[in-house]
């Protein structure tokens, strides 16, 4: 009776080990694809911030193909999205947020969130993310003089703030986003700021000629 028993149990045992020795691999290569996604988002942000918008959509093909690539992984081992894996996410809605404000086509973002299949609180967070990215686009307006586009920016900061402030659910459901709205809330306080000593020191240079 006590060998067969253990014999069942080894058997159950050695079960568990391959699923679990198959998870684990998995575990590992979403490991090294998301910290590749969030390094080439961090990329293609700073490409975008520089004006090189093609080569910011170029590496955004090499995002995508990594993040079908997890998708396929977490189609397997679903509970495997959490921590980096929704970083990674969002951080590629950022890219594609930023990526349609300065392309002025919000259908980049619309059509991208469908196809790729991202989950929401990424989605959420991301966008909060993106107001500090909006801010450097409005910083990049008033180094070259032109405060009305800063002035753009500044209420597009505004209007998303607004929109993310109703996310009123528990933070298990939204974890993060009620820090995210207070440092968004800080960020775009600091810019009004900005945006208002440039436009009083361009009213006085203009004054003194």
């Amino acid at each position: 009776m006590e060998e067969q028993f253990i014999k069942i149990v080894m058997e159950l045992l050695n079960s568990v080990r391959e699923t679990l020795e198959t998870k684990y691999n998995v575990r590992e290569e979403l490991l090294l694809q998301t910290r590749t996604v969030i390094r080439d988002c961090g990329i293609a942000v700073s490409l975008i911030h520089k004006g090189e918008v093609d080569k910011a959509i170029e590496k955004l093909k090499s995002i995508e193909s990594t993040l079908t690539s997890i998708g396929d992984n977490l189609s397997k081992y679903p509970e495997l999205a959490y921590g980096d894996v929704l970083i990674a996410y969002q951080e590629y809605v950022e890219v594609l947020a930023l990526l349609s404000i300065v392309k002025n086509d919000p259908t980049i973002l619309t059509s991208k969130l469908k196809d790729m299949n991202i989950p929401a609180i990424s989605i959420v967070n991301g966008l909060a993310d993106l107001i500090g990215e909006l801010k450097r686009e409005a910083l990049e307006s008033l180094l070259k003089d032109n405060v009305e586009q800063a002035r753009k920016y500044l209420k597009l900061m505004e209007d998303l703030y607004t929109l993310l402030y109703d996310f009123e659910y528990p933070r298990s459901l939204v974890p993060g986003l009620r820090q995210k709205i207070d440092v968004a809330r800080k960020i775009i306080e600091d810019t009004r700021r900005i945006i208002l000593e440039c436009k009083i020191a361009s009213d006085i240079k203009s004054i003194m000629g």
